[in-house]
Order: C-alpha cells, then structure tokens, then sequence
C-alpha cells in the first residue's frame, strides 16, 4: 500500500526566515530530519511540518493547523521593517542583514515555561530532548502522516516526578514537578496573560525554578511582551563587548543600559543579537 498523499497548503510570506526563526533558540519542540527540507513543530495538541521555499511557505498539519494558525503562530501579520527601524547601530545592522526575517514565535504558555525551565545551564539539543521525552511519557498519541507523535501535556498530566527524572531533566525535574502541581490546584495562567510584563515577570518568578531571565524569557516568547529582553551571562557579555567598551558591568547595570537603548522593541533585538552572537561573536 502506498502512502496516502497529503496535499499541502501554501501562504505568501515577505520579510520572513523558517530557518532563522525556528533556530534562533525560542522554541524547542521541533525536529528536522537529514534527508527532508520539512521542520516537523509541536505546539500544544497540533502537529504539523512546514518548509519553506522563497517566498512561499508549504505546510500540512493536524486539523487546528490552518492558514490563521501559521501567520499567528510565526507573528507573519506584524511589519517588521516597523519593528526594527530603531535598530540602526552597526552591530544590530550586521545581524538584521545576515538573519533577516527572523521573528519572534508565539508559543504556548505553559510549553514555553517548561521549556524555558528546562533551558537553565544547558543547550538546545539537550533542552530539545528533554522536552521530547515528557511529550513521549506524558502526552498524547497524535497520528500525523502514518506516524505517531505526542502532545505537549498538560500540568494535569505531568504528574510524577520519577517519571520526570527518566526524561533526563536533572535538577530541574523538582521545579517542573512542582510547577505543574501548583497548577493542578491553582492555575493563573489566563489571569497571568492579562497581566503587563512587569507584573507577569513578578508573577511567574513565584514559580520554583523561575528565575528573572527564565521569566523575561516566557514574557517574551509566550506573552508576546515586546519590551522584554532575557539577559543571562552571554547577553552581558555581548553587550558589554558590543556596546560598553568592553567594560564589565553589573546585570541591574546592564538591564538599564537595554530599557534606555532598545526601548519597546527590545525583545526583537535581542533575539537579533543572541543569533548574531552565536555564530559571530568569539567566546
């Protein structure tokens, strides 16, 4: 028997990057195999692959995935020359050329806080994988073209903290324990979404295991905060050679330093600079 053939959908796309966006270290929950130009994505309960080629993106996916959920998923209906027009020192100018297009996902809550979680003192391909086992252990079957995939489960779901262990989370493994008991018995989550970003900040570092940069980095990626700017030791040490002469600064230095220079779009230039440093910028 053959495989049934899926018929994929197209959407026009201008100022947009796949690669760059998916690959920025935003989002975890993705593969792509050798052999394919797809990205297979899990987000929540849908599952989808895309690629894109030029202008034009090709995808298939789950039943929610449609045209509305793309261009909302990838931000494709914001203008990005708008949002980076501020961003005109040499070294943002350099990034915004090489990675062009790249913008930021809008993730799921409470995916994006495991996620985040799961990212202190690690790598993606380690976070990746950590976040592929809870799908495997604690999710849903989802079939999708003949093969089997899992949801990203629910706090309800995440229930057992052994379990959690053996998706070689390490230490972190008690912060996503308890964050998901916590709330079993009390989710904020909707309340936390009306919430401006100082005030969401505030209240997801009540959360064991959030810290101000895990917290900046959920405002950002999941509650769409503009202004938000994570800051760990390599975003210091970036802006410090990039942009303070070298000098060493503290981090309450360094966070003020960002709200007065990249003001309400701070999260974008961060996200340009985090890429640009990764491959440019020499430890």
């Amino acid at each position: 028997m053959t495989k049934k053939q899926v018929q994929l959908k197209q959407i026009h796309v201008t100022d947009f990057s796949l690669e760059h966006t998916i690959e920025c270290g935003q989002f975890f929950l993705y593969n792509k195999p050798n052999n394919q130009d797809f990205y297979y994505i899990t987000q929540n309960d849908n599952v989808f692959k895309i690629k894109q080629l030029n202008n034009t993106l090709f995808y298939s996916g789950t039943k929610n995935v449609t045209d509305k959920f793309i261009t909302h998923f990838f931000s494709l209906d914001e203008d990005l020359h708008n949002r980076t027009k501020t961003f005109t020192d040499s070294t943002l100018t350099e990034a915004l050329q090489m990675y062009w297009g790249l913008r930021n996902i809008r993730q799921d809550l409470f995916q994006c806080m495991i996620g985040f979680v799961c990212s202190s003192a690690s790598n993606i391909p380690k976070i990746k994988n950590n976040l592929k086992l809870l799908c495997e252990t604690f999710g849903d079957k989802i079939e999708f073209e003949n093969k089997t995939y899992y949801s990203f489960p629910t706090p309800e779901q995440i229930n057992d903290l052994d379990k959690i262990k053996e998706c070689k989370t390490g230490y972190r493994a008690k912060f996503i324990y308890s964050i998901c008991e916590t709330l079993q018995s009390n989710n904020t989550l909707e309340h936390i979404k009306t919430l401006n970003y100082l005030d969401s900040q505030k209240a997801l570092m009540e959360f064991m295991g959030i810290g101000i940069k895990v917290a900046d980095c959920i405002c950002l990626f999941a509650l769409c905060h503009k202004e938000s700017f994570p800051v760990d030791t390599w975003i210091k040490q970036i802006i410090e050679r990039m942009y303070l002469n070298g000098e060493e600064r503290t981090l309450k230095e360094i966070s003020k330093y960002i709200k007065v220079t990249f003001t309400e779009n701070a999260g974008l230039a961060q996200q340009y600079l985090f890429h640009w440093a990764r491959f440019n910028l020499k430890k």
